[in-house]
């Protein structure tokens, strides 16, 4: 699904928050590439787009201090103990797509 954003959209504006078919997510880019997650910590189901941050190649929601690998969605620090989900996202023809 295209996002309608490009990579050097990305790039240019940090993580984004998106919606994609009724999901929210957090699309961006780091230096190990384009990355899509659910935009909820599965700990407390706070937002990572309004409280939380992107660190390298680390989800961490700010609530509780949870982190979670950007590219499998595994928990790196609790409180968190369950994965958050990862998507499958890459470049096509300059534009972003996301695969739900």
């Amino acid at each position: 699904m295209d996002i309608g954003l490009s990579a050097a959209d990305l790039e240019a504006a940090g993580p984004t928050a998106v919606e994609v078919e009724g999901r929210y997510l957090v699309v961006g880019q780091v230096d190990a590439g384009l990355f899509a997650i659910e935009d909820m910590c599965s700990h407390a189901a706070c937002r990572f787009s309004t409280d939380g941050e992107i660190d390298g190649g680390v989800a961490i929601c700010n609530c509780h201090g949870s982190e979670f690998d950007l590219f499998t969605g595994e928990v790196l620090a609790p409180p968190a103990r369950e994965a958050i989900r990862v998507f499958q996202v890459n470049e096509s023809s300059g534009e972003v797509k996301v695969r739900l």
